[in-house]
């Protein structure tokens, strides 16, 4: 299980890793239950912003992508609208697919620019 408290007066670029897997665990664990909770190991030993970037979008955003497979607005819950955009797709868009498509009207993306 995940000990956040290990991560007790850590900080990165003024992040508090701390906080941040903890908010985030409860929120995974709201939706999905504490099975799919993300393990504090991920944020030890980070020594840096490029660092944390790195477990940030390359570990722990793919696995809660997984997680939440095809469900951009639960993951939107999760990870907040900073971190998964959406957009409205667009009226060009809607009517070319009309016929195949009854789909969210909105597009979502994870914003790799943080």
């Amino acid at each position: 299980m995940p000990e956040p408290n290990l991560l007790a007066q850590v900080a990165v670029s003024g992040v508090d890793l701390q906080a941040l897997l903890t908010s985030l665990n409860e929120r995974v664990e709201a939706l999905l239950g504490a099975d799919y909770l993300i393990d504090h190991s991920y944020f030890m030993n980070l020594q840096d912003l490029t660092e944390m970037r790195a477990v940030w979008y390359d570990k722990v955003v793919p696995l809660l992508q997984e997680y939440f497979y095809n469900d951009w607005q639960r993951l939107q819950a999760v990870l907040g609208k900073t971190f998964v955009t959406s957009q409205p797709v667009s009226a060009q868009a809607k009517k070319a697919l009309a016929q195949v498509w009854s789909g969210d009207e909105q597009l979502y993306r994870i914003n790799h620019a943080l």
